[in-house]
Protein backbone atom coordinates (compact mmCIF):
# COMPACT_ATOMS: atom_id res chain seq x y z
CA UNK A 1 0.00 0.00 0.00
CA UNK A 2 2.92 2.34 0.94
CA UNK A 3 3.97 1.63 -2.63
CA UNK A 4 1.20 2.47 -4.43
CA UNK A 5 0.78 5.96 -2.20
CA UNK A 6 4.21 6.77 -2.88
CA UNK A 7 3.50 6.15 -6.44
CA UNK A 8 0.53 8.40 -6.64
CA UNK A 9 2.10 11.13 -4.39
CA UNK A 10 5.12 11.18 -6.88
CA UNK A 11 2.83 11.36 -10.30
CA UNK A 12 0.81 13.74 -8.52
CA UNK A 13 4.24 15.85 -7.75
CA UNK A 14 5.19 15.60 -11.79
CA UNK A 15 2.25 16.92 -12.52
CA UNK A 16 2.34 19.87 -10.46
CA UNK A 17 5.70 20.60 -11.98
CA UNK A 18 4.59 20.16 -15.51
CA UNK A 19 2.29 22.59 -14.66
CA UNK A 20 4.25 25.00 -13.68
CA UNK A 21 6.77 24.87 -16.42
CA UNK A 22 3.75 25.28 -18.63
CA UNK A 23 3.23 28.37 -17.01
CA UNK A 24 6.81 29.15 -17.22
CA UNK A 25 6.57 28.86 -21.16
CA UNK A 26 3.51 30.50 -21.26
CA UNK A 27 5.08 33.48 -19.05
CA UNK A 28 7.79 33.37 -21.19
CA UNK A 29 6.23 33.81 -24.33
CA UNK A 30 4.18 36.51 -23.05
CA UNK A 31 7.68 38.51 -21.99
CA UNK A 32 8.62 38.63 -25.57
CA UNK A 33 5.99 40.87 -26.44
CA UNK A 34 6.40 44.43 -26.41
CA UNK A 35 6.05 45.96 -22.24
CA UNK A 36 3.30 48.88 -22.30
CA UNK A 37 3.97 52.19 -22.69
CA UNK A 38 4.65 54.67 -19.36
CA UNK A 39 3.38 57.51 -20.07
CA UNK A 40 5.64 58.84 -17.41
CA UNK A 41 8.64 58.35 -19.10
CA UNK A 42 9.83 60.95 -21.90
CA UNK A 43 9.92 59.72 -25.46
CA UNK A 44 12.99 59.96 -27.59
CA UNK A 45 12.44 62.46 -30.48
CA UNK A 46 12.85 61.59 -34.19
CA UNK A 47 15.47 63.36 -36.03
CA UNK A 48 12.67 64.19 -38.76
CA UNK A 49 15.25 66.39 -41.09
CA UNK A 50 17.21 63.31 -42.20
CA UNK A 51 13.85 62.59 -43.72
CA UNK A 52 12.48 65.97 -44.91
CA UNK A 53 12.00 66.60 -48.36
CA UNK A 54 14.11 69.42 -50.09
CA UNK A 55 12.26 72.55 -50.27
CA UNK A 56 15.29 74.61 -51.96
CA UNK A 57 19.26 73.93 -52.88
CA UNK A 58 22.22 76.14 -52.68
CA UNK A 59 25.36 75.35 -54.71
CA UNK A 60 28.95 75.80 -53.46
CA UNK A 61 31.59 76.00 -56.19
CA UNK A 62 35.41 76.70 -56.20
CA UNK A 63 35.79 77.45 -52.41
CA UNK A 64 34.03 80.85 -52.91
CA UNK A 65 30.46 82.17 -51.37
CA UNK A 66 27.03 79.76 -52.11
CA UNK A 67 23.90 80.75 -53.53
CA UNK A 68 20.49 79.90 -54.95
CA UNK A 69 19.89 77.73 -57.47
CA UNK A 70 16.07 76.45 -58.37
CA UNK A 71 16.44 72.74 -58.66
CA UNK A 72 19.08 69.99 -58.70
CA UNK A 73 19.44 66.51 -59.31
CA UNK A 74 21.67 63.25 -60.53
CA UNK A 75 25.24 62.80 -58.63
CA UNK A 76 23.86 59.12 -57.25
CA UNK A 77 26.65 56.33 -57.61
CA UNK A 78 26.14 53.35 -59.23
CA UNK A 79 28.01 49.73 -60.30
CA UNK A 80 28.71 48.72 -63.71
CA UNK A 81 27.19 44.84 -63.98
CA UNK A 82 29.42 42.12 -65.55
CA UNK A 83 27.99 38.96 -66.89
CA UNK A 84 30.10 36.32 -66.99
CA UNK A 85 29.90 33.41 -69.95
CA UNK A 86 27.73 30.88 -69.22
CA UNK A 87 28.78 27.88 -66.88
CA UNK A 88 28.22 24.27 -66.64
CA UNK A 89 25.08 25.56 -64.61
CA UNK A 90 23.59 26.94 -67.14
CA UNK A 91 23.46 30.26 -64.51
CA UNK A 92 24.85 33.46 -65.81
CA UNK A 93 27.01 34.29 -63.25
CA UNK A 94 27.17 37.98 -62.56
CA UNK A 95 29.76 41.00 -60.22
CA UNK A 96 30.16 44.32 -60.03
CA UNK A 97 32.80 45.84 -62.61
CA UNK A 98 33.36 50.13 -62.35
CA UNK A 99 31.92 52.83 -60.41
CA UNK A 100 29.86 55.28 -62.03
CA UNK A 101 28.09 58.36 -61.21
CA UNK A 102 25.54 60.45 -62.72
CA UNK A 103 25.34 63.17 -64.43
CA UNK A 104 25.03 66.28 -62.14
CA UNK A 105 22.07 69.13 -63.66
CA UNK A 106 21.26 72.17 -61.70
CA UNK A 107 19.06 75.18 -63.18
CA UNK A 108 19.09 78.62 -61.75
CA UNK A 109 19.12 82.17 -62.90
CA UNK A 110 20.96 85.02 -61.34
CA UNK A 111 22.45 84.75 -58.26
CA UNK A 112 24.28 81.76 -58.26
CA UNK A 113 27.83 81.86 -57.16
CA UNK A 114 30.46 83.59 -59.19
CA UNK A 115 32.17 80.89 -59.87
CA UNK A 116 29.21 79.27 -61.84
CA UNK A 117 29.44 82.42 -64.48
CA UNK A 118 33.14 81.84 -64.81
CA UNK A 119 32.92 78.13 -65.41
CA UNK A 120 30.33 78.68 -68.40
CA UNK A 121 32.54 81.39 -69.93
CA UNK A 122 36.09 79.59 -69.54
CA UNK A 123 34.42 76.53 -71.00
CA UNK A 124 33.04 78.42 -73.84
CA UNK A 125 36.47 79.97 -74.34
CA UNK A 126 37.50 75.96 -74.42
CA UNK A 127 39.29 76.31 -71.36
CA UNK A 128 39.18 72.58 -69.49
CA UNK A 129 38.25 74.12 -66.41
CA UNK A 130 37.25 71.04 -63.80
CA UNK A 131 35.50 72.61 -60.88
CA UNK A 132 34.89 70.81 -56.66
CA UNK A 133 31.92 71.80 -55.11
CA UNK A 134 28.93 70.49 -53.14
CA UNK A 135 25.39 70.57 -53.39
CA UNK A 136 23.39 71.69 -50.21
CA UNK A 137 19.65 70.47 -50.09
CA UNK A 138 17.46 72.32 -47.47
CA UNK A 139 13.80 71.85 -45.65
CA UNK A 140 11.44 74.84 -44.98
CA UNK A 141 13.00 75.46 -42.09
CA UNK A 142 16.39 76.25 -43.96
CA UNK A 143 18.36 72.91 -42.16
CA UNK A 144 20.53 70.61 -44.18
CA UNK A 145 18.89 67.63 -44.88
CA UNK A 146 21.64 66.49 -47.43
CA UNK A 147 24.89 67.39 -48.90
CA UNK A 148 26.74 66.01 -52.15
CA UNK A 149 29.81 67.10 -52.58
CA UNK A 150 31.11 66.13 -56.11
CA UNK A 151 34.66 66.51 -57.59
CA UNK A 152 37.11 67.35 -61.06
CA UNK A 153 33.44 67.94 -62.82
CA UNK A 154 33.41 68.94 -66.35
CA UNK A 155 30.70 71.57 -67.26
CA UNK A 156 29.42 68.74 -70.45
CA UNK A 157 26.28 71.17 -71.19
CA UNK A 158 24.99 74.54 -71.11
CA UNK A 159 21.63 75.61 -71.74
CA UNK A 160 20.41 78.98 -72.28
CA UNK A 161 16.66 79.59 -72.95
CA UNK A 162 13.92 80.45 -75.09
CA UNK A 163 13.51 84.49 -75.53
CA UNK A 164 10.50 85.79 -76.08
CA UNK A 165 9.22 88.97 -76.15
CA UNK A 166 5.42 87.94 -75.45
CA UNK A 167 6.42 85.42 -72.15
CA UNK A 168 6.10 86.30 -68.86
CA UNK A 169 8.18 83.38 -67.56
CA UNK A 170 12.00 83.51 -65.33
CA UNK A 171 14.94 83.66 -67.03
CA UNK A 172 17.28 80.27 -65.92
CA UNK A 173 20.11 78.34 -66.99
CA UNK A 174 20.47 74.66 -66.68
CA UNK A 175 24.02 73.14 -66.26
CA UNK A 176 24.87 69.57 -66.76
CA UNK A 177 28.26 68.38 -65.27
CA UNK A 178 30.02 65.24 -64.95
CA UNK A 179 32.21 64.57 -61.88
CA UNK A 180 34.70 61.95 -61.84
CA UNK A 181 33.31 60.95 -58.52
CA UNK A 182 30.92 62.37 -55.53
CA UNK A 183 30.12 61.36 -51.45
CA UNK A 184 26.26 61.63 -50.41
CA UNK A 185 25.86 62.89 -47.03
CA UNK A 186 22.67 62.58 -45.02
CA UNK A 187 21.32 64.83 -42.44
CA UNK A 188 22.90 62.01 -39.70
CA UNK A 189 26.07 62.10 -41.15
CA UNK A 190 27.24 65.43 -42.50
CA UNK A 191 30.55 66.42 -42.66
CA UNK A 192 32.23 68.40 -39.84
CA UNK A 193 32.63 71.78 -42.45
CA UNK A 194 29.77 72.17 -43.77
CA UNK A 195 29.59 75.52 -46.13
CA UNK A 196 27.56 78.52 -45.07
CA UNK A 197 24.15 79.35 -46.76
CA UNK A 198 24.03 82.15 -48.94
CA UNK A 199 22.16 85.41 -47.86
CA UNK A 200 18.56 85.70 -48.60
CA UNK A 201 18.99 87.59 -51.86
CA UNK A 202 17.72 85.21 -54.34
CA UNK A 203 18.77 87.25 -57.31
CA UNK A 204 18.17 90.07 -59.37
CA UNK A 205 14.48 89.58 -61.53
CA UNK A 206 14.85 88.34 -64.65
CA UNK A 207 11.84 87.21 -67.14
CA UNK A 208 13.00 85.76 -70.77
CA UNK A 209 10.72 88.55 -72.59
CA UNK A 210 13.69 91.24 -71.99
CA UNK A 211 16.76 90.74 -73.98
CA UNK A 212 18.13 93.01 -76.97
CA UNK A 213 19.85 91.40 -80.17
CA UNK A 214 22.35 93.24 -82.18
CA UNK A 215 23.49 91.77 -85.36
CA UNK A 216 26.64 93.20 -87.40
CA UNK A 217 24.53 95.77 -90.04
CA UNK A 218 21.22 94.64 -89.07
CA UNK A 219 20.87 96.20 -86.59
CA UNK A 220 17.36 97.63 -87.41
CA UNK A 221 15.64 94.37 -88.37
CA UNK A 222 17.13 93.07 -84.92
CA UNK A 223 14.91 95.72 -82.90
CA UNK A 224 11.90 93.66 -84.39
CA UNK A 225 13.07 89.93 -83.38
CA UNK A 226 10.35 88.86 -81.34
CA UNK A 227 11.63 85.08 -80.27
CA UNK A 228 15.17 83.35 -80.05
CA UNK A 229 14.87 80.07 -79.61
CA UNK A 230 16.82 77.90 -76.41
CA UNK A 231 20.17 76.68 -77.40
CA UNK A 232 22.58 74.29 -75.47
CA UNK A 233 26.19 74.12 -75.88
CA UNK A 234 27.32 70.85 -75.28
CA UNK A 235 30.85 69.27 -74.70
CA UNK A 236 31.34 65.87 -75.07
CA UNK A 237 33.22 63.60 -72.60
CA UNK A 238 34.74 60.57 -72.83
CA UNK A 239 35.51 58.41 -69.68
CA UNK A 240 38.94 56.56 -69.43
CA UNK A 241 39.46 53.76 -67.02
CA UNK A 242 41.79 55.19 -64.18
CA UNK A 243 44.64 52.82 -64.00
CA UNK A 244 44.23 50.58 -60.65
CA UNK A 245 41.48 52.60 -59.15
CA UNK A 246 37.32 51.53 -59.71
CA UNK A 247 36.45 55.62 -60.69
CA UNK A 248 36.96 56.85 -64.00
CA UNK A 249 38.68 59.80 -65.73
CA UNK A 250 37.26 62.74 -67.69
CA UNK A 251 38.05 63.80 -70.91
CA UNK A 252 36.44 66.99 -73.55
CA UNK A 253 35.89 66.32 -77.19
CA UNK A 254 35.74 69.40 -79.07
CA UNK A 255 32.91 71.58 -78.44
CA UNK A 256 29.54 71.81 -80.25
CA UNK A 257 27.87 75.54 -80.91
CA UNK A 258 24.52 76.12 -81.64
CA UNK A 259 22.20 77.68 -84.10
CA UNK A 260 20.97 80.90 -83.47
CA UNK A 261 17.15 80.82 -84.53
CA UNK A 262 15.29 84.32 -84.36
CA UNK A 263 11.95 84.64 -85.20
CA UNK A 264 11.01 88.39 -86.57
CA UNK A 265 7.91 90.17 -88.50
CA UNK A 266 8.37 89.53 -92.53
CA UNK A 267 8.25 93.22 -93.29
CA UNK A 268 11.23 93.85 -91.06
CA UNK A 269 13.05 91.20 -91.97
CA UNK A 270 14.58 92.53 -95.50
CA UNK A 271 18.37 93.20 -94.80
CA UNK A 272 17.95 89.28 -93.61
CA UNK A 273 16.54 88.83 -96.96
CA UNK A 274 19.47 90.69 -98.87
CA UNK A 275 22.25 88.68 -97.05
CA UNK A 276 20.84 85.71 -97.25
CA UNK A 277 20.49 86.28 -101.57
CA UNK A 278 23.81 87.47 -101.43
CA UNK A 279 25.81 84.74 -98.64
CA UNK A 280 23.45 81.49 -100.11
CA UNK A 281 21.88 82.65 -103.77
CA UNK A 282 24.94 84.17 -104.85
CA UNK A 283 27.25 82.42 -102.92
CA UNK A 284 29.39 84.97 -101.50
CA UNK A 285 29.86 82.73 -98.48
CA UNK A 286 33.10 83.42 -97.19
CA UNK A 287 34.20 83.93 -93.82
CA UNK A 288 34.45 87.80 -94.60
CA UNK A 289 30.68 87.50 -94.82
CA UNK A 290 30.06 86.14 -91.91
CA UNK A 291 28.75 88.39 -89.13
CA UNK A 292 29.17 88.79 -85.03
CA UNK A 293 26.48 89.34 -82.85
CA UNK A 294 26.09 90.21 -79.58
CA UNK A 295 22.49 89.11 -77.16
CA UNK A 296 21.87 90.90 -73.71
CA UNK A 297 19.66 89.28 -71.54
CA UNK A 298 18.23 92.18 -68.98
CA UNK A 299 17.16 93.06 -66.04
CA UNK A 300 13.29 93.99 -65.29
CA UNK A 301 14.15 98.04 -65.63
CA UNK A 302 15.12 97.00 -69.20
CA UNK A 303 18.48 98.57 -68.76
CA UNK A 304 20.86 96.59 -66.80
CA UNK A 305 22.64 93.78 -68.65
CA UNK A 306 22.54 90.62 -66.50
CA UNK A 307 24.16 88.30 -69.13
CA UNK A 308 25.93 88.41 -72.66
CA UNK A 309 26.01 86.26 -74.75
CA UNK A 310 29.01 86.73 -77.82
CA UNK A 311 28.07 84.79 -81.19
CA UNK A 312 31.06 84.67 -83.88
CA UNK A 313 31.15 84.29 -87.11
CA UNK A 314 27.55 84.00 -87.71
CA UNK A 315 26.26 82.23 -91.43
CA UNK A 316 22.17 83.03 -92.61
CA UNK A 317 21.29 79.05 -94.21
CA UNK A 318 17.61 79.13 -94.23
CA UNK A 319 14.49 81.44 -93.82
CA UNK A 320 11.05 79.99 -93.45
CA UNK A 321 7.56 81.30 -93.10
CA UNK A 322 6.11 80.86 -89.72
CA UNK A 323 2.36 80.34 -89.42
CA UNK A 324 0.54 83.07 -87.40
CA UNK A 325 -3.28 82.96 -87.44
CA UNK A 326 -4.43 86.31 -86.81
CA UNK A 327 -1.30 88.27 -87.09
CA UNK A 328 1.20 89.64 -89.65
CA UNK A 329 3.42 87.08 -91.16
CA UNK A 330 6.56 86.14 -89.76
CA UNK A 331 9.36 84.82 -90.57
CA UNK A 332 12.38 82.27 -89.13
CA UNK A 333 15.83 83.21 -89.53
CA UNK A 334 18.67 80.51 -89.24
CA UNK A 335 22.08 81.16 -88.74
CA UNK A 336 25.05 78.60 -87.72
CA UNK A 337 27.76 79.89 -85.05
CA UNK A 338 31.54 79.06 -85.17
CA UNK A 339 32.02 80.19 -81.78
CA UNK A 340 30.10 81.74 -78.56
CA UNK A 341 31.41 84.12 -75.26
CA UNK A 342 29.67 84.31 -72.40
CA UNK A 343 29.50 86.95 -69.32
CA UNK A 344 27.81 87.72 -66.59
CA UNK A 345 27.83 91.35 -65.47
CA UNK A 346 28.64 92.41 -61.77
CA UNK A 347 26.63 92.00 -59.45
CA UNK A 348 24.72 89.23 -60.50
CA UNK A 349 26.39 86.65 -58.57
CA UNK A 350 25.67 85.84 -54.58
Amino acid sequence: MSNIIDRRQFLRTLSSAGAGAALTVAGGSRALAAPAADPNQPVAALDTRAYASVQRYALSMGGGNSGWIQSAEGGRAHAMIVEERLGIDTIVRKHLASVRYDDVTVRGGSGMPQAVYDWIGATLARQQNRQDGCLMGLDADYKTSSLLEFYGAQLIETGFPALDAASPEPGLLSLRFAPEFTRLHRARKLPPRVPALPATHKGKRWLTSNFRLRIDGLEDSCLSVRRIEPMNVRQPQNANAAGEFRDYEIAAAPLQIPNLVVTLPEVRADAFYDWFDDFVIKGNCGQDAEKNATLEMLAGNLKEVLFTLNFNNLGIFRMTPVTNPGGMNLIKVEMYCEDMGFAASPGVAA
